[in-house]
């Protein structure tokens, strides 16, 4: 009787997933669109959040409630800890244009106003 030896796999190897080739077309799009990472870029969207905000005597999570974000992502946001999700910027310019426009209603109210159309 004779015994084989089997090479066991380890589970490093079954889980290893081989990298996939990326053309230069393919690279040249994913650097174009990901978000900028420089420092000053994320202190001019910092600012950005922080001003209107501010100017009008919000919360973060006044913020957040109305941009569909909850609080810690807006602090995130404001310390440049990360980079706001396009859909977030979206509804963030969506609802800094309202805040701009001169009006006789709280920001509270324009925040709900806001939140209710969607």
């Amino acid at each position: 009787m004779e015994i084989t030896s089997q090479k066991y796999l380890s589970t490093r190897d079954l889980t290893r997933v081989p990298a996939k080739a990326r053309s230069r077309k393919q690279d040249a799009l994913r650097r174009l669109f990901s978000p900028p990472s420089s420092p000053q870029a994320k202190a001019e969207i910092a600012e950005r959040f922080r001003a209107p905000r501010k100017r009008n005597f919000m919360s973060q999570s006044d913020l957040g409630n109305a941009l569909g974000i909850c609080r810690q992502s807006v602090n995130e946001i404001e310390n440049c800890h990360s980079w706001p999700h396009y859909t977030t910027m979206e509804r963030f310019f969506d609802l800094e244009a309202k805040l701009n426009q001169t009006s006789n209603e709280s920001p509270l109210s324009l925040a709900i106003m806001f939140l209710s159309r969607q």
